[in-house]
């Protein structure tokens, strides 16, 4: 099994595990899974779907949002990640919901860590009735009450968390310190000793009050009016100023609320803004990576049409035709291809002369032509098929001379001296070219 096979195995294994913690509402555990799956294969959509989900079911909308983007980018057609955008995009103001918890939360983070945990609590509370599943605020509210010692709210809020994602590894552990601080065995002491703390009263059992006494009618008149008077002076100096400070509190608790929307509001956008350039970025980035590969495969299957016609050439003896199509071949997207390289060994051998004349006519009528760069390259290219001896060295040395070149020319120059005979005329020109 070769290693691309290896890794596809072990990317399928891990999305296997994950499914199935998921459909245990391990949902955390399948989380870790799936993104190991992904690190294997970044292309396994059905991973990045469910872990999508995973999201989504964790309240984490934004990052399901993300993961369904990428996955619609790697695969576009045939997809599920389509169904699950469209459910999530497709209702009006979903997403804005969505958006709005989001901020909420952020701001529950930083009144916690300004110590300002009442307005935390506050927001975190709407917050669970915009979105029950929202895990992180669910423990953060959590971690809150704990601060205050309020184990019986943490303990409600963590069984929440675990209804949700049962191996919540910090619900857990937060709910080991709710227990220690509360004792299940304690609390059913006290139950068991509230139930049993009394005698059952029988049927023929009558409470007679000690300083019991018949009341007259007059007495019972008179009782009347007192009550009268009591309920009317607790209405007015207990009832009445405990609502009068409940409509107050909330009210101030209204515009707190409103006050707050307005700070953060510009915040958040920028956040959110941010995220949204980000998905972008990547999405430019993944068409740019399908674009170079479909780029590449297309080279790849050109390169070997012609390599098929080199071979028909070269079975008929027709080595010139051979030539032209190798001087035109890029055989660069085929270099880790073992079969391939030594194929084109085996073709440049033979069609090595005719090449070599091929890449020298088109350098000379490029030099004509102005254009010095192109020239150059066939130049060499012509040198590498095959040594053109003193006649191409002395061509090439005037390519770097007119290239402004003056040092390279001088080694080409150099090697045309070396080897003409003293006073011939290729040998003279040499030296005019190098300056003697």
């Amino acid at each position: 099994m070769d290693f691309e096979k290896k890794i596809f195995f072990a990317s399928n294994s891990y999305y296997n595990v994950g499914l199935e913690q998921a459909r245990v509402r391990d949902l955390s555990g399948a989380a870790v899974s799936l993104k190991k799956s992904l690190r294997m294969d970044k292309y396994n959509t059905d991973a990045r779907n469910l872990l999508g989900l995973v999201y989504y079911e964790m309240g984490e909308t934004a990052n399901a949002l993300v993961q369904w983007v990428i996955s619609m980018n790697l695969q576009p057609e045939d997809n599920r990640a389509e169904h699950y955008l469209n459910e999530v995009q497709g209702k009006p103001g979903k997403l804005e919901v969505y958006s709005q918890t989001l901020k909420k939360y952020n701001q529950a983070l930083y009144y916690a860590q300004t110590d300002n945990s009442d307005l935390a609590i506050l927001q975190l509370n709407r917050i669970m009735e915009e979105n029950s599943h929202f895990v992180k605020a669910h423990l953060l509210l959590a971690i809150l009450y704990l601060q205050r010692e309020d184990y019986l709210k943490a303990g409600k809020v963590l069984y929440k968390v675990l209804k949700i994602d049962k191996n919540n590894a910090k619900a857990q552990y937060y709910m080991e310190i709710v227990k220690a601080n509360t004792g299940k065995a304690e609390i059913e002491r006290k139950k068991f000793k509230q139930a049993f703390s009394h005698r059952k009263m029988e049927d023929d059992d009558v409470i007679i009050p000690p300083t019991y006494r018949e009341n007259t009618g007059w007495q019972t008149i008179l009782n009347i009016l007192v009550g009268l008077v009591l309920g009317a002076a607790f209405v007015f100096f207990i009832i009445m100023p405990a609502n009068v400070t409940a409509i107050k509190g909330k009210h101030n608790q209204e515009m707190l609320s409103f006050y707050q929307q307005i700070g953060d509001g510009e915040h958040e956008n920028e956040k959110l803004q941010e995220s949204i350039n980000r998905l972008e970025e990547e999405k430019k980035e993944l068409e740019q990576q399908v674009a170079d590969k479909e780029a590449q495969r297309a080279l790849q299957i050109q390169t070997c049409e012609q390599l098929l016609t080199i071979l028909g050439y070269l079975q008929n003896d027709e080595l010139t035709n051979a030539a032209h199509v190798y001087v035109q071949m890029d055989s660069s997207s085929m270099q880790e291809n073992e079969v391939f390289t030594t194929i084109l060994a085996d073709v440049r051998a033979k069609v090595a002369e005719q090449a070599s004349v091929m890449y020298l006519q088109t350098a000379r009528e490029q030099v004509n032509g102005g254009d010095l760069d192109a020239a150059l390259a066939n130049y060499l290219a012509s040198q590498e098929m095959k040594d053109g001896g003193a006649q191409v060295w002395y061509e090439i040395g005037q390519v770097y001379l007119q290239k402004e070149d003056k040092q390279t020319a001088a080694e080409w120059f150099d090697k045309v001296i070396a080897s003409e005979p003293a006073g011939s005329a290729l040998s003279e020109q040499a030296k005019n070219a190098r300056g003697y």
